[in-house]
């Protein structure tokens, strides 16, 4: 399903949510076409919808920890984009609030992927294995830049839109694309990011 029919059923049914703007999808997708990665470990993952769009083809499992109150609800909505994408049981839920990396069973072949706003939970990124793609999504919250600096003593900062941080070991290359631009420059100490907008 392309993102035109995806924002078409958003206006139809308001429950079918993408969290991110085009352009933030589409970095994404960018950003998972350039990397081999063996799983996906989402924390606050929800629906997992923005996922199974950045995935494409790949067939990668996804495993969601989510405290939700709407287990159902959620798992329905999982099963109903999987649909959508020609996929089937590729996402598992783990219904636990996330206080600490060791709960999240990723490895180094692995891509995290986290809308956690506890500051503490990325110290723990020096635990265990590095993972070859970290996604922070922190919605364009000023006080989320703690977040970021503390993830990028880790895992460097690659890029930014207004909602989400990409982290990679990998050497990534972005082209300007017809739905995103974007500008190399300086987050405070952290050098040579970009920074993603509409196109």
């Amino acid at each position: 399903m392309n993102l035109k029919r995806l924002r078409e059923i958003e206006k139809q049914d308001p429950s079918t949510y993408l969290d991110f703007q085009n352009h933030e999808m589409e970095v994404m997708k960018e950003t998972f076409d350039q990397v081999e990665f063996k799983h996906i470990h989402t924390i606050g993952g929800y629906t997992c919808l923005d996922l199974l769009y950045a995935i494409g083809t790949k067939e990668i499992p996804i495993n969601n920890y989510e405290k939700a109150e709407d287990q159902e609800y959620m798992e329905e909505k999982q099963k109903l984009y999987c649909k959508w994408f020609d996929k089937e049981n590729i996402i598992s839920n783990n219904f636990i609030k996330v206080r600490n990396l060791e709960q999240v069973n990723y490895t180094g072949q692995d891509v995290l992927v986290s809308a956690s706003a506890n500051v503490n939970l990325y110290k723990g990124l020096d635990q265990k294995d590095i993972p070859k793609i970290l996604i922070f999504n922190h919605y364009g919250h000023f006080n989320q830049i703690k977040n970021v600096i503390t993830i990028n003593q880790h895992i460097p900062l690659k890029g930014m839109t207004n909602r989400i941080a990409v982290f990679s070991n990998a050497e990534l290359q972005f082209k300007n694309h017809n739905a995103y631009r974007y500008s190399r420059e300086d987050l405070l100490d952290i050098k040579d990011v970009l920074f993603f907008g509409r196109a």
